[in-house]
């Protein structure tokens, strides 16, 4: 899945994520990627200045929040700091899930723990 990689800026989004308690790095992306096709929750991995970080990445349109436009998004787990402005590459590994239309946050929060401890079982981290 080498051609899963996404390459863009850190930057600012609505945080809503941190408000939830999973804070989330959005990217202005650097090329186009057939972002329609990738649409859903993925285990991923994220590099930053040589480091890899492990993440849980959706690509699609938050609804529940009225957007429409397709975003991606990563939340990075067990990880403290700052990026915004720095550059990244996720690489996408395993798709986890489709996008889902969630009628309330409540839900939305519940699946994201979900897909939270989905992931941290893959990478087998405790």
């Amino acid at each position: 899945m080498k051609d899963y990689i996404i390459s863009g800026q850190v930057i600012h989004g609505f945080d809503k994520g941190k408000s939830m308690g999973f804070p989330t790095y959005n990217l202005h992306l650097n090329a186009d990627y057939p972002l329609e096709d990738w649409q859903g929750v993925w285990c991923s991995l994220t590099y930053y200045r040589g480091q890899k970080l492990f993440g849980v990445t959706h690509i699609g349109p938050v609804r529940i929040f009225q957007e429409e436009k397709i975003r991606v998004e990563t939340h990075l787990l067990d990880w403290q700091g700052d990026l915004y402005g720095e550059q990244l590459q996720v690489e996408l590994l395993v798709k986890l899930r489709d996008t889902i239309d969630f009628t309330n946050e409540t839900e939305l929060i519940r699946q994201v723990m979900e897909d939270i401890r989905q992931a941290r079982a893959y990478f087998k981290i405790e």
